[in-house]
């Protein structure tokens, strides 16, 4: 196992086990020392989402997209990314416009939020 693959998992247990913020160091490191990595970036916009840094979440995901983020992380970070935005209240930017069947699951909370986008619960 690499290097990489031991402090990635490390960081996951961490925020599985709620050390978010010892998590988000050990991420924040990872990014320094592989930042076009996607699941670097993926894990950082997740830790950031989590503690509530989403001004700060919204760049790593982008970066997790661009640089080849695929298959179920892939469809997380597009569906956490759209949540950010609306949170963040940049909800032009929150539109989902995917034909992606594992997105399209929840076209019905979709579509009561989309009516709703000033509102928080």
């Amino acid at each position: 196992m690499s290097n990489l693959t031991e402090k990635l998992a490390s960081a996951i247990h961490l925020r599985e086990t709620q050390n978010h913020e010892e998590a988000r160091q050990l991420l924040l490191a990872l990014h320094s020392e592989f930042p076009n990595d996607p699941q670097v970036n993926y894990q950082c916009a997740w830790i950031h989402d989590l503690v509530g840094r989403e001004h700060e979440a919204i760049p790593f995901y982008e970066k997790a997209i661009e640089m080849g983020l695929s298959g179920d992380d892939l469809k997380s970070a597009l569906l956490g990314m759209g949540s950010t935005y609306r949170c963040i209240g940049e909800h032009q930017e929150s539109i989902d416009t995917s034909r992606d069947e594992g997105l399209l699951r929840y076209q019905r909370a979709i579509r009561f939020c989309s009516d709703k986008l000033n509102q928080t619960w």
